[in-house]
């Protein structure tokens, strides 16, 4: 190297093998595959049963439950808005044992008073 630099460039036959023979694999593995999934959908409908006929007449219409939410954003907007209710109003959680429910703000502000008062003595 009496310049600084690499006088000999990269040899192409070799990069173009390796190319072709990675190129060649991929669509080896593609017909492979294409041809194993007819194969195997073919023996399933030569194997399997015929349906019955009365299976589109009684049979469940619906898939059993639990099933999707039709409308999730809908089904959140809702939940949100019970939450909120229930974060911002007053009421009794156990009537019995004298537990409320109070609203956030009210709570953060009782909360503080008290810190307050403890801090002071």
């Amino acid at each position: 190297m009496a310049g600084g630099y690499e006088t000999r460039d990269v040899v192409l036959r070799p990069v173009l093998t390796i190319g072709a023979s990675i190129v060649l694999l991929a669509l080896f593995s593609a017909g492979a595959m294409a041809w194993l999934l007819h194969t195997l959908e073919a023996r399933q409908a030569r194997e399997s049963p015929p349906a019955s006929p009365l299976a589109g007449i009684y049979g469940p219409t619906e898939p059993p439950s639990p099933r999707l939410q039709v409308h999730p954003l809908d089904d959140l907007r809702q939940l949100r808005m019970r939450e909120d209710a229930q974060l911002g109003t007053y009421g009794w959680v156990d009537r019995a044992h004298g537990v409320v429910r109070l609203p956030v703000e009210r709570a953060m502000a009782l909360l503080a008073e008290r810190s307050r008062r403890g801090s002071a003595k």
